[in-house]
């Protein structure tokens, strides 16, 4: 049996253009920015923490 899947939704297609963003749709548009922020501020750590030596990945 042949699982199917759709097109890959990107941020670009998150917002219809049909209609304005709510105040609700800007929230989550930003925590999403800020997560994305938040993951690679750790990922950078990472990188100096595993080049200090401190760590082996």
């Amino acid at each position: 049996m042949e699982i199917l899947r759709g097109p890959k939704i990107t941020d670009q297609q998150v917002f219809l253009p049909t209609r304005e963003p709510t105040p609700l749709d800007q929230e989550k548009l930003a925590l999403r920015e800020i997560s994305d922020i938040a993951a690679q501020l750790f990922n950078a750590q990472l990188v100096i923490m595993q080049n200090a030596g401190e760590i082996v990945l």
